[in-house]
């Protein structure tokens, strides 16, 4: 099992200790650069806090969520710099009425414009009859 979280401190108490453990705060900057760009093209609508936080240089109030959209960010694109390879697939359950919405909406149009399969409960509940 691997974890990739927004940063170092997030949720330790509930992982489980014997995981991998890969923090955004760990990837080098050249990388945060190009996950920046692929989260600005999956969702564009996050362009204007990507600049605040470009124009302040560290995390506030403000820019904060943009932690947890670079972390689902990198787990589509991976970290080279890390040994982190991308993603090979995507396997997802979405909102019925909204499925890209949110940050799993997010991860969704990140895995698309990279290039990465999409399976959604559409597809995997499925799986699950063919072997009852």
């Amino acid at each position: 099992m691997q974890y990739v979280v927004p940063y170092l401190s997030h949720r330790m108490k509930a992982r489980d200790k014997a995981a991998q453990v890969v923090s955004l705060d760990q990837v080098p900057d050249c990388e945060i650069r190009s996950i920046m760009e692929k989260t600005v093209q999956a969702s564009p609508d996050y362009a204007g806090l990507v600049k605040l936080y470009l124009r302040h240089g560290r995390w506030d109030r403000h820019t904060i969520k943009l932690r947890y959209l670079f972390r689902d960010t990198l787990k589509v694109v991976g970290s080279p710099a890390l040994g982190m390879p991308r993603a090979t697939c995507g396997i997802f359950y979405v909102n019925e009425s909204r499925p890209l919405s949110g940050g799993t909406g997010h991860t969704i149009r990140v895995s698309r414009l990279c290039g990465v399969p999409v399976l959604d409960q559409h597809t995997w509940l499925e799986w699950g009859l063919h072997f009852s």
